[in-house]
């Protein structure tokens, strides 16, 4: 009798092993299966179009090879359609405006480079805390021929922006900061930038205490701010026949941006003038 227990509860550990084994073996083939595909879809537009971005605003912008954050974000870069809800609304800003913009995460440049590039901005401040990205960064802007209009720094301090609003009062600034924009946005920040467009990502999932801390922040901007949070809604890899000789979940899978789940971006717009 106490034979037999033991040997269920061996044959059930068994089972529980292999289960755990064959998931992660799985979940393994899947990522290598969505690397490959990327990888093909990659060099397929680099072969094409070499290092220039063919689609969109930012049309005609030399991306390089050289890649700091996530390389293959180059191929819906390639098609002009990165974040394209976020270039919408600079795009719709800037059509009527030509104050400075801050980009904080910076990373390899694509909308600091590209917003200086098309001339929208006055100035353009790029805050990157990566010693890599600000060369690679630095590349990206000497490569597009605006590095004269770039000012790369650092980390993006309280003290830092504060230097900036004390020359411009008004900029446009947007933040992608995996996480650190729930502690960078405390009252004293959104006071200072009150007269400012923001546009902030939100990684509630990559902080302890994420979504407790959103909601401050959203309640906290909001005492300031017009607030809004945007999604990327839609896209449909189909309008490009560059893709059309790739399969359904190939096109899908160049389009993905590798997020974890539907990101969010909260809009603030000033209330007072």
């Amino acid at each position: 009798m106490k034979f037999n227990s033991v040997l269920s509860l061996l044959k059930a550990w068994i089972k529980t092993i292999v289960g755990f084994v064959c998931v992660g073996l799985l979940k393994l083939l899947s990522q290598q299966t969505t690397e490959q595909s990327k990888m093909r879809l990659l060099k397929h537009l680099r072969h094409l179009y070499g290092e220039k971005v063919e689609y969109g605003l930012f049309k005609g912008m030399k991306l390089g090879f050289k890649v700091w954050w996530s390389k293959y974000d180059l191929i819906t870069k390639f098609l002009g359609v990165y974040e394209e809800h976020i270039l919408d609304q600079l795009n719709r800003f800037y059509s009527t405006s030509n104050v400075p913009f801050v980009d904080i995460g910076a990373a390899d440049g694509y909308f600091a480079v590209g917003v200086a590039r098309l001339n929208w901005a006055e100035k353009v401040f790029a805050f990157e805390i990566s010693p890599t990205a600000r060369s690679t960064l630095k590349e990206n802007a000497e490569r597009n021929n605006c590095i004269n209009k770039i000012d790369i720094r650092g980390e993006a301090t309280l003290d830092e922006i504060a230097n900036i609003i004390t020359v411009h009062p008004c900029v446009f600034v947007l933040v992608d900061i995996e996480g650190a924009e729930y502690e960078l946005f405390n009252d004293k920040l959104l006071d200072l930038l009150k007269h400012c467009t923001i546009i902030i990502e939100l990684h509630p999932r990559k902080i302890e205490d994420g979504w407790s801390k959103q909601a401050k922040l959203i309640e906290d901007a909001a005492k300031l701010f017009k607030t809004e949070i945007l999604i990327r809604e839609t896209y449909n890899p189909n309008t490009f026949k560059e893709l059309s000789e790739f399969s359904d979940d190939d096109r899908l899978i160049a389009f993905s941006e590798g997020r974890k789940a539907n990101g969010q971006w909260l809009f603030l717009s000033p209330i007072s003038g």
